[in-house]
């Protein structure tokens, strides 16, 4: 008896033996890194994080919750996560939430690209990744992710997304379900949950305070960047003569923002410092240092850095919806701004290739504008009303022409405000005259439109009804004062059929931006940098070069 007993315990040791190896191999550190909304109500608190891997590739850190819950795809056609509204949602609005500053700095980029993503199926089945059995694989939301309606089980376990795509439904993408099972949902299911990865830099927790558990995880100590507080514009809508541009297309996502202190400051948009040498705390060279230059056409990406400037420019693509376009991150400190730049200050009507203007003022980055004298031109050609808009130049009034508040044709006229202190503004066409914008203290005043995104909100009236059509656009966006972004989509050639300007709003939303304008299109819109235009001009009128223009819009002296 006592020895099938002792057989029978033997066999049981032996049985579990590798299970008791296996979690003494693999206990998990723990990291604190960045704040997000915890509560119900939306307050912030630390976020969680298991430490998969700690090697050579980086930190891979995997969220110990679901955070929240957003659709894989908000609407329209569904090409995979690569092409996601929720992959942008993560690098972009995401990531500006719940890192600050000197986080975003620790997080490793990819062509510029913050490191915030999905976890695949393949990582959460690897046996070296942490996860272990289906336990593993588990998670549970925060109150936040409830409130925000995610789908949760009688376990207690949410659901969350993978990348993966479905590979029964094209429109499906992969989750996981109750217990660590997986399975997919539609892509546009708002109630599946999200559970980021991050990969943050080689040797990041270098430094790290704690020991590593659930109960006291490594915490980073890192210095305060505080970003300076955003500058709000105004509103818009709609009218004007119509030019012979048009303009994109997209979808609006964003969280509610969680309730915070009174005086708020802005969540920090990433700094998107990899590629560049050693830079300070804000993302500037440092003193007496030359400006850095880098172009890699063939990958597009171009990079700029100076003690007051840094931009990084990419060129993107989507070959299955033929989309290519260029997104321009501007860096500044006080003294540097978007300004108009004439190619003849005593002579407005003098046109020049918008290249050579640039090189005349030796500018760092420049676009075009709103090709006002279009109008100005029209008008003198015709002899008829043709609505001009609200147009100044270095603080003085060029034409202050109301709008009719029934007009149809593109564009609307609506009107973008430049201001010394490196701040914009965007308002309906007729909601303030030249002269009251100049009174605010507006250095230039733009008229073109439609307002893309006012105090954070797309200008659905606008985007519904001008520039409805897929074609080259341009637009200026302003996540907060010192952080522009550009945004030029290219259009009638064969890697691009344009969109419209619902899309350059939701783009612009998704990147972070607040406030945004759509300035004018086809065969007008250019990026260029360093004196060289980057973007290919479609064919028009059986031309493919830019149009000749009488100024620039620009930023940064070489």
């Amino acid at each position: 008896m006592k020895k099938t007993a002792l057989m029978t315990l033997l066999a049981l040791v032996m049985l579990l033996m590798p299970f008791c190896l296996a979690s003494a191999d693999t206990d998990i550190s723990y990291l604190q890194f960045g704040r997000y909304p915890a509560q119900k109500d939306g307050t912030p608190e630390p976020i969680l994080w298991k430490v998969l891997k700690n090697d050579e590739d980086g930190v891979l850190l995997l969220s110990e919750f679901v955070l929240d819950a957003q659709p894989a795809q908000e609407s329209g056609r569904y090409n995979g996560y690569e092409y996601s509204t929720l992959k942008t949602w993560l690098e972009a609005d995401f990531a500006n939430k719940a890192f600050s500053v000197s986080e975003q700095a620790l997080i490793a980029q990819e062509q510029g690209v913050l490191q915030v993503r999905l976890p695949a199926v393949e990582e959460l089945r690897k046996k070296d990744g942490g996860f272990f059995d289906a336990e593993g694989i588990r998670a549970r939301p925060t109150a936040y992710a409830i409130e925000r309606g995610v789908q949760k089980y009688g376990s207690g376990d949410a659901s969350y997304w993978t990348s993966n795509r479905a590979s029964s439904d094209p429109n499906g993408q992969r989750r996981v379900l109750d217990k660590g099972s997986f399975g997919y949902a539609i892509s546009n299911y708002a109630t599946i949950g999200v559970r980021p990865m991050v990969l943050l830099a080689k040797d990041a927790l270098g430094e790290a305070i704690g020991t590593g558990s659930a109960k006291d995880p490594f915490t980073l100590n890192l210095p305060e960047v505080t970003p300076a507080p955003q500058e709000t514009a105004e509103e818009a809508p709609a009218e004007e003569i119509e030019t012979p541009e048009q303009t994109a297309q997209a979808e609006d996502p964003a969280p509610p923002a969680a309730d915070e202190e009174p005086a708020q400051v802005p969540a920090a948009a990433p700094l998107l410092t990899e590629g560049f040498p050693e830079l300070t705390a804000d993302g500037f060279l440092k003193p007496g240092e030359a400006p850095y230059i880098f172009k890699d056409e063939e990958n597009g990406i171009w990079r700029y850095a100076s003690q007051t400037l840094r931009i990084v420019i990419t060129r993107q693509q989507n070959v299955e919806e033929k989309l290519r376009w260029f997104e321009s991150q501007v860096f500044f400190k006080d003294g540097e701004r978007f300004q108009m730049y004439p190619n003849e200050p005593g002579n407005k009507f003098k046109m020049k290739q918008m290249e050579k203007i640039a090189d005349q003022h030796n500018l760092v980055f420049a676009v075009n504008g709103d090709y006002y004298i279009y109008r100005v031109n029209r008008r003198n050609a015709t002899k008829s009303a043709v609505a001009i808009g609200r147009v100044a130049r270095d603080f003085t009034m060029l034409y202050d022409t109301a709008v009719s508040p029934n007009r149809k044709n593109h564009p609307n006229l609506d009107v973008m405000a430049l201001y010394p202190d490196g701040t914009m503004s965007v308002h309906e066409a007729n909601e303030k005259t030249t002269e009251e914008l100049l009174a605010m203290g507006a250095m230039d005043v733009l008229s073109f439109g439609p307002v893309l995104i006012r105090d954070g909100v797309i200008n659905e009236k606008g985007v519904s009804n001008f520039g409805v059509t897929q074609q080259p656009r341009a637009g200026l966006g302003m996540v907060r004062k010192g952080h522009f972004i550009h945004l030029m989509v290219e259009s009638r050639t064969s890697k691009s059929k344009g969109v419209n300007t619902t899309w350059m709003a939701e783009r612009f939303k998704l990147l972070g931006c607040d406030t945004a304008f759509n300035l004018d299109g086809g065969q007008t819109a250019v990026v260029i940098f360093m004196g060289e235009q980057l973007n290919e001009i479609g064919k028009y009128d059986n031309k493919t070069n830019s149009r000749l223009q009488n100024e620039v819009m620009g930023i940064g002296q070489r």
